[in-house]
Order: structure tokens, then C-alpha cells, then sequence
């Protein structure tokens, strides 16, 4: 699937990442899998060998550069040679080319993009994913040190925030980083600086963390962003200020990046105001507005307890409704590109939540039930509903949180019934439960509301109705709501007074997640399809589907 040549992570962006790595033995049988297929050995030191051969020397940067010019040479045969030869080097010379598409020589544009297709032809960056995480779990010596001579040339968002959880992992030991990591703070190539600094600065301790806020100033913009977010991991508050004078002057993606972790750690003190398309006076405006926040809220606002180190995992969840069997699918593809669980003998999927332990808990809409299964299908947990169910959720309490189209639910593990809520105005199109207890529901009318466990009502807004099916809410940082609107081909962002503070047009979308780097995650009913754009609406990827989506999510 082309998605796996996208930022597939690029939720990690901006999401702050841990020292432990997250993968069970299912993960790892799957990631030795992807590099026995591809002939590669997956003990440590073969690890190491693969990222050694796949690092370029200064020497061979510079024959890379002259291959890619002679793509417009006066000679066809050195022009079908170069081509053939880069084309052969494979996805280590995608920067190259990438570079090459800006060209002014109409000829290296073209044979640039003959060249990328090709690549991104075959097994792309899947086999540099699974040997980054593998990698991380066999800890070989040196593996530092190798990683952040390959770092500068990973080209793939996704990539590179696995090799910098891989990182956290074989680079630091009982608290302490590896010399090859605290050299790396002062490499002149910048991804090196930049990968050591998220690293380092959230280490405990404080003259290390000296050397890191050194690089909040760095000439370039991404450094000083991975300084800050390290910092901030590391419950440093003195990264904040770099944070917002990110959103006013670096790079735009980079400034999004710091916007996202600035809500994160604002919360419901965010301030209402957003980068939107990023045009000079948005920026001025939302960096004085975080300025004020800053100013008023700073002094109080303590990162011991903030939980910021949550990591997504890169896996998509997809619920169709539909499927070749007429029963339905649930199904996760891993960021290797590959399945890795489907469950087809279900009674209408409509919403799907992965729990721990390799269990998948589902809205069965048509068979009028929720169940927990294995990744095999084997139900381990069932409970009926007099009506249908639209949306799930497990609690941390162990109960499990159910919308159906007219009222909403909070079951025991036991099947008793320990909360119910009926709202008024419409039959509900989607509902979850917030962590400080109050739930959030979107209507088929056009209505958001949100209420206290007590049921009584916080927030009322009205919006444009969906066109049809069941359609999502995504509840944002700093009170903020993400809404597919199908009959208006856009999803828009509210703030907590109903104002659209942001937009983008998709065509027919019925649900929308947003994700850490600001990208949306997004599902069309209408046209079978799933799809990832970015905060201008240009599509990153896309897919479709042999059924109806109805969820779509990313852990």
C-alpha cells in the first residue's frame, strides 16, 4: 500500500518519544518476517551491517550528486545509464532525487521522477522499519554510533522517528547517554544535532541537559525544535519560550509541530486561536496569543504532571462496514506495509478500539451487540444491545463505553449497566468518553454536545449535518472539535464556541482523525476509500477499499 511510503509515523512528530520500545512478540515475529523476505539476517551485528551498507560515505554523497546530473547529460546511453544506476542504489538516494525534481532542466525532473517511481516500487523503507525496531530489542554494540551515521540519509519521516525511538533505546544506559550521542550535539549535520538533543534533553541529568539548551539557539529551526521537545520530555520548562518563538519564525512545518505540543501542554488553557494556513498574520497572531498564555499560566504550570510520553505505534485500524463477504472487516496494517490481524466473520463492524493484550473490542452494528475478540476472531466477551451501536470505548476502569443511535451506556465487566444517558435532539451519529469524565456526542441534525457525568450539558453547538452515514468526532487539545462534514466536502476544526478555526475540503468524508504532525487521517463511505492529507487538504495517500469504511484510526 502506498500509504507505508508516507509518514506513516509522522504522528511521532510532535508526540515526545520513550526509551522503551512498545512491541510485543507478535510485532517482532512480524518485523523478522519482513527481513527474512527480503534476505537479511536479524541477529544484532547483521542489524548493524544492514545500516552500514546502507550509509553513504562523503565520497560516495558525491558520486550520488554526479549520477543525478548526468540524468540530463548531452548522451542518451549516460542518461540511461545514470538512471539505471540510481535506480539500482535504491531508496538511500530518494533525497537526491527529491532535490532533483526542482530542477531547471526539464529532462533530470522527469528521469528524477522515473527514478522514484521505481523505487518507491519495490519494498521502499519497510525493511529499514522492521531492522529499526528489531534493532532497538537486540541493543548491539555500536548501535548508536551507526545509527547517527545513517540517520541523515533515512528521507522518510516515518523512518526516522523509528530510528529515534531505536535510538533512546541502544543510546543511553542506566540514565546515562553513549559518548557517540553527546559528541552528536555538536555535529555539524544538523539531523545529527537534532537526534541527539530530543535524546539527550530528557534525561535527568542537569549538566547534560546545559549542553542541550545550548541548541534551543541552533541555526536551524528542526534542532531547536528537538532540543525543546526533549527538554519539555524531560520536565524542563525553560524549552517553552523556544516553543513559541518556533510558531512565529521556523520552518512551517516545524512551527505546526510546536503549536500541537504547546496544546498538549496547555490543555484546556489553550488558547483560541490556530496556525491555520499559515500566513504571516496568523502566525503573529497565534504566537502573541501563546505569548499571553505563557505569560499568565507559566508561572503555575508544573510538567511532573503532564503524562507526554505517549508514542503512536504507526498501526491503522480500518472497520468496514461492508466486504466481499457482506459481513464486514476489521483490520490493522502494520507500518511494514502488511496485515497484520483481520477478523471477517462479523455482524456489521461500525467502530473497533485495540485493547491490550492482542484484543480488539467492536461495535456490531447489524448484529445489535458489542464483542472482544482475539486476533484470531475468537469472542471473549459479548454484550447485547436493545439497539444498534455506533461507538465503543474501554475505560480504564474496565468498563466499556457504548453509543447507540439513541442513548449511551456504560457497561460493567459483568454486563450490568452502570450509566445511562438519553440525549434530546437527534439520533446520535457518534459518542465518546472524555478522561475527565464527560462525553462528547455528534448528531445526524447537525448538533455537538458535550455533558458532565452528571449528564448535565457543558457545551452546545449546531453544524452543518452530515449528508449520510454515520460520521466522527475527533476531540482535540484546548477544547477544540474535528468534524467530517459529508455534504459540505470539508472537515473543519471548532473551537469550543462552535467557530470554524480551520478547514480543509475532502471529498465526501465521514470520519477524521487528527494526527500529532497535524496531517488527517480520514475515511469516505461514499467512496470506499481511506486517506491521509495534510492541513492544506493535498493528499499524502490514499486507498480504496472493497467495502464501506466507517472507522478509521491510528495507534
Amino acid at each position: 500500500m502506498r500509504f507505508l511510503q508516507s509518514a506513516l509515523v509522522a504522528g511521532t512528530t510532535v508526540l515526545l518519544v520513550t526509551a522503551a520500545v512498545r512491541a510485543d512478540e507478535r510485532t517482532t515475529a512480524g518485523d523478522e518476517a519482513v527481513l527474512k523476505g527480503a534476505g537479511i539476517q536479524t541477529d544484532g551485528p547483521a542489524l548493524l551491517e544492514f545500516f552500514r551498507q546502507w550509509t553513504l560515505s562523503e565520497d560516495e554523497q558525491v558520486q550520488v550528486a554526479q549520477t543525478v546530473r548526468r540524468l540530463g547529460d548531452v548522451s542518451f546511453h549516460a542518461r540511461e545509464k545514470a538512471t539505471a544506476d540510481l535506480i539500482g542504489r535504491g531508496w538511500i538516494v530518494r533525497k537526491y532525487l527529491h532535490l532533483a525534481l526542482e530542477d531547471r532542466d526539464p529532462e533530470i525532473v522527469r528521469r528524477a521522477e522515473r527514478c522514484l517511481k521505481a523505487i518507491d516500487g519495490g519494498p521502499g523503507i519497510a525493511p529499514a522499519l522492521a531492522a529499526a525496531r528489531l534493532l532497538a530489542v537486540r541493543k548491539p554494540d555500536d548501535a548508536a554510533a551507526v545509527v547517527l551515521r545513517f540517520l541523515p540519509f533515512a528521507d522518510d519521516e516515518a523512518l526516522e522517528e523509528e530510528l529515534l525511538t531505536t535510538l533512546a533505546a541502544v543510546g543511553v544506559h542506566d540514565g546515562k547517554p553513549e559518548s557517540a550521542l553527546t559528541d552528536a550535539l555538536k555535529d555539524r549535520r544538523a539531523t545529527c544535532r537534532a537526534a541527539a538533543a530530543l535524546v539527550v534533553g530528557r534525561l535527568p541529568d542537569l549538566d547534560r541537559r546545559a549542553a542541550v539548551r545550548h541548541l534551543l539557539t541552533d541555526v536551524d529551526g528542526r534542532v531547536r525544535w528537538r532540543a525543546a521537545q526533549g527538554l519539555i520530555d524531560g520536565k524542563d520548562k525553560e524549552a517553552i519560550p523556544a516553543l513559541l518563538a518556533l510558531v512565529g519564525e521556523a520552518p512551517l512545518s516545524v512551527a505546526y509541530s510546536a503549536e500541537e505540543l504547546l496544546c498538549r501542554l496547555a490543555g484546556e488553557q489553550s488558547p483560541q486561536t490556530s496556525l491555520g494556513a499559515g500566513k504571516d498574520e496568523n502566525r503573529r497572531q497565534c504566537r502573541e496569543a501563546w505569548t499571553g498564555w505563557w505569560r499568565t499560566h507559566g508561572p503555575k504550570l508544573d510538567l511532573a504532571k503532564l503524562a507526554l510520553d505517549e508514542r503512536l505505534l504507526g498501526m491503522t485500524l480500518i472497520v468496514t462496514l461492508d466486504g466481499p463477504n457482506g459481513r464486514g472487516k476489521v483490520w490493522e496494517i502494520g507500518n511494514d506495509g502488511k496485515m497484520r490481524w483481520e477478523i471477517t466473520d462479523v455482524h456489521g463492524p461500525i467502530d473497533a478500539r485495540v485493547l491490550p493484550g492482542n484484543r480488539v473490542l467492536i461495535a456490531e452494528y447489524y448484529g445489535q451487540r458489542v464483542t472482544e475478540r482475539d486476533w484470531q476472531g475468537k469472542v471473549l466477551w459479548e454484550h447485547k444491545v436493545p439497539r444498534r451501536p455506533i461507538s465503543v470505548q474501554r475505560l480504564p476502569n474496565g468498563n466499556t463505553f457504548i453509543g447507540t443511535n439513541l442513548d449511551i451506556q456504560e457497561v460493567t465487566p459483568d454486563g450490568k449497566v452502570a450509566f445511562t444517558h438519553t440525549p434530546t435532539g437527534g439520533s446520535i451519529a457518534c459518542a465518546q468518553k472524555l478522561r475527565n469524565g464527560n462525553i462528547v456526542y455528534v448528531t445526524y441534525n447537525g448538533s455537538l454536545v458535550e455533558v458532565d457525568a452528571g449528564g448535565a450539558q457543558v457545551r452546545n453547538f449546531k453544524f452543518t449535518a452530515a449528508a449520510q452515514g454515520l460520521f466522527s468526532v475527533d476531540v482535540l487539545p484546548g477544547g477544540h472539535y474535528l468534524v467530517p462534514l459529508s455534504g459540505a466536502n470539508k472537515v473543519v476544526e471548532f473551537d469550543g464556541t462552535g467557530k470554524s478555526v480551520a478547514e480543509v475540503t475532502v471529498q465526501r468524508p465521514n470520519t477524521a482523525m487528527k494526527l500529532p504532525n497535524g496531517n488527517l487521517l480520514i475515511s469516505s463511505m461514499s467512496d470506499s476509500r481511506v486517506m491521509e492529507v495534510d492541513r492544506t487538504g493535498k493528499t499524502i495517500w490514499e486507498e480504496k477499499l472493497d467495502g464501506r469504511p466507517f472507522r478509521v484510526r491510528r495507534r
